[in-house]
């Protein structure tokens, strides 16, 4: 049921309109100005004095142009984290909407009651690259940042792929709700034999770069894609709220037939394809190579790198020690293990305050109810603030069509402006009135 209070803030939202969409039309086309820049660097120097119009103070995070930090302090009890990360050299609509959202709901607000009831803090992570691996500067960059991060709750704003509806099998209106992320561990793995070329014909008596990076790979899992690292799956903790897993549709044939398989792995199929994807920990070799497909020498050096996807409970760096041990005492002491990156994984129970906040405010906004999952099955970069500083890290992820309309007021970008406003606004409204 929505309060009265409630109600009137969503008419002001609907009174003015006309006056989001003319602020809309105008940050579109700032934003196609930023696009063609494509740096993070030039992006940041034009966003920079549109967020200081509306009162932020800006910086750069750690001096990185790759992450803008902005602060609007009000004073009040509270204060909200928000997230957003993309690319810079495939920004599209979507992102410009919704960048543009945040701050169209703080100028909204402002005119509704004079100030904005909670203290807003945001990161906008402006990559180069589309790569899922956090950079290895992240760890230290988020320690050097972590009282200017400190919040009641971080809200990650996510664009949701036309595999994931189909996975969940869910309208592109459905927002879905995750409480938490996996983690991840990127390594390489390397073996090194000699720097003399040799011909391979004397593969008989000369060791082969490829063959020993294969059989270290083949020891890690086995046919069934059980890890085979001892204590791999010692620290998982359970999930809570792995309930909601049950009421998800059985989509794996839509999979299939998208994917161009014969099957999916194991033949899963329902629940078990469901909770293997977000609640299952995983180990993916991502890229391999050895040698030269014109050369006639053995390979004198090969490398591999590795994916593990981690659940709540496990953490990258005991899983890296792990993976050592496990070489050592498999008579793979010669392969070289380097950590790329790594980041852990987050869980916050949907019981938590903040979580039953959000949830509340996402079904008034879109008149109905998200769909809430445990956890996202990718990783988020700010993950290690849920440890460092205990806060709730939330991902809503918004479902859109599988064009891009390039014009600012086409009908679905325009409505998808509209249930964001009103979802900001309502968490704003909601937080700053938590006692």
């Amino acid at each position: 049921m929505v309060s009265l209070d409630h109600e009137r803030l969503l008419h002001h939202i609907d009174e003015y309109n006309h006056s989001s969409l003319e602020g809309w039309k105008q940050f579109h086309a700032l934003f196609n100005q930023a696009r063609q820049l494509e740096t993070p660097s030039a992006i940041y120097h034009q966003l920079f004095p549109l967020l200081k119009r509306h009162g932020f103070h800006t910086t750069l995070l750690s001096h990185d142009p790759a992450w803008i930090f902005s602060k609007l302090d009000t004073g009040a009890a509270h204060t909200i984290l928000l997230y957003n990360r993309y690319a810079t050299g495939s920004l599209n609509i979507w992102d410009a909407c919704a960048i543009a959202s945040q701050i169209l709901t703080v100028e909204l607000y402002r005119k509704w009651t004079g100030n904005i009831p909670v203290n807003i803090k945001w990161l906008l992570n402006l990559s180069d690259t589309t790569s899922a691996s956090p950079p290895a500067s992240l760890p230290s960059l988020l320690e050097e940042g972590r009282q200017s991060l400190q919040a009641d709750g971080c809200l990650c704003d996510e664009i949701r792929t036309s595999e994931e509806n189909m996975l969940f099998s869910i309208a592109e209106d459905t927002p879905l709700l995750f409480s938490g992320c996996k983690g991840l561990l990127n390594i390489e793995l390397a073996s090194h034999v000699t720097a003399t070329p040799i011909s391979s014909h004397y593969g008989s008596i000369v060791p082969d770069a490829a063959w020993r990076l294969l059989w270290a790979l083949n020891s890690l899992k086995n046919g069934r894609e059980e890890i085979m690292i001892d204590g791999f799956y010692d620290a998982i903790t359970p999930i809570e709220d792995d309930a909601a897993l049950y009421s998800l549709p059985d989509t794996a044939s839509a999979l299939v037939e998208q994917w161009g398989l014969p099957d999916l792995l194991l033949g899963v199929r329902g629940l078990q394809m469901h909770y293997a994807h977000l609640l299952t920990p995983s180990c993916t070799i991502k890229f391999i190579t050895g040698g030269n497909e014109t050369s006639a020498q053995i390979p004198s050096q090969a490398k591999a790198l590795v994916d593990f996807s981690l659940v709540p409970g496990q953490e990258p760096d005991d899983i890296f020690a792990r993976l050592q041990h496990h070489l050592q005492e498999h008579g793979f002491s010669d392969i070289q293990v380097q950590q790329r990156s790594s980041c852990p994984p987050a869980y916050t129970p949907r019981s938590h305050p903040f979580v039953q906040l959000v949830s509340s405010a996402i079904t008034q906004a879109w008149k109905h109810a998200p769909l809430m999952l445990p956890i996202t099955p990718s990783s988020h970069p700010l993950a290690p603030l849920q440890q460092q500083a205990n806060i709730p890290i939330l991902t809503i992820s918004t479902g859109i069509p599988r064009t891009s309309p390039s014009q600012w007021n086409h009908p679905t970008v325009t409505a998808l402006l509209k249930h964001k406003l009103r979802q900001t606004a309502l968490i704003l409204h909601q937080l700053g009135n938590m006692i």
